[in-house]
């Protein structure tokens, strides 16, 4: 009985854990915009106006796209950070530009100049010469819209129409083909086989060379016959004995004559 309440309860774990990673990569791959970038915040405090918010990226890409204006002067809009200062387009015509990719976390700062001498920054007021800030950011389907404000504090109505321009935001590719890299390694196992017709070599080398050594062996048979005729030097010392026997007969003159 214990066993099958562990067992299910285990098996409800499970089923928990599975259904929480499906919706995190259903939240990653759908959550803002069908698989655009969200990883780009707003942040900062907006101001009175509701302006001076800041585009913050981590790896992304940007497209800028012209929507609408509404003003006498002839306002260029472009980026100001990262450097270096960049113009996208006059904000009078269609218009649309790619930009990036960037790596962050990092701000993306835009800026407004307009013809009448002044250059207004995106962010908090204090980067502008009137201390107010002139561009106001909310949220679109995979980026932001940005409402600029051209005139001066002191001439301004803050309408935010002047120069209204979509930043539609993409994740960079991922570093997905580095792992075909494990690929590579593959072939070196085909090194193992060679190795097999090495121990057959040694084989019939050594068994052929032993056999032949053995055919040293007659060479020695016909040496002891040399010695017999030797015997014969016997014979010798026979014949020289005899002939001292002749002396005795001298000695019997010599008596009779006295």
């Amino acid at each position: 009985m214990a066993r099958s309440i562990f067992r299910q309860r285990s098996f409800v774990l499970l089923l928990v854990a599975a259904c929480v990673a499906v919706a995190t990569i259903f939240a990653a791959s759908f959550g803002n915009g069908g698989g655009r970038a969200d990883a780009f915040t707003l942040a900062g405090t907006p101001d009175g106006h509701g302006a001076g918010q800041q585009l913050m990226l981590t790896n992304e890409s940007v497209n800028v796209t012209f929507v609408s204006v509404s003003a006498g002067f002839t306002n260029v809009f472009g980026r100001y950070s990262p450097g270096p200062v960049t113009p996208y387009f006059t904000c009078n015509a269609s218009a649309s530009v790619n930009d990036g990719p960037y790596t962050g976390p990092l701000e993306l700062i835009f800026y407004l100049s307009t013809s009448g001498g002044d250059t207004w920054q995106s962010g908090p007021g204090t980067r502008n010469s009137d201390g107010f800030a002139h561009a106001k950011m909310t949220p679109i389907t995979g980026g932001v819209r940005v409402f600029w404000e051209d005139l001066p504090n002191s001439q301004s109505d803050w309408d935010f129409n002047d120069c209204v321009v979509d930043v539609i935001i993409t994740s960079n590719p991922t570093a997905t083909p580095t792992r075909t890299s494990t690929a590579t390694n593959t072939p070196t196992r085909t090194s193992t086989p060679t190795n097999t017709p090495v121990p057959p070599t040694n084989t019939p080398t050594s068994t052929a060379t032993n056999t032949a050594t053995r055919t040293n062996t007659p060479t020695n048979t016909p040496v002891p016959p040399t010695n017999t005729p030797t015997i014969t030097n016997t014979p010798t010392n026979t014949a020289t004995s005899t002939p001292t026997i002749t002396n005795t007969p001298t000695n019997t003159p010599t008596n009779t004559a006295t």
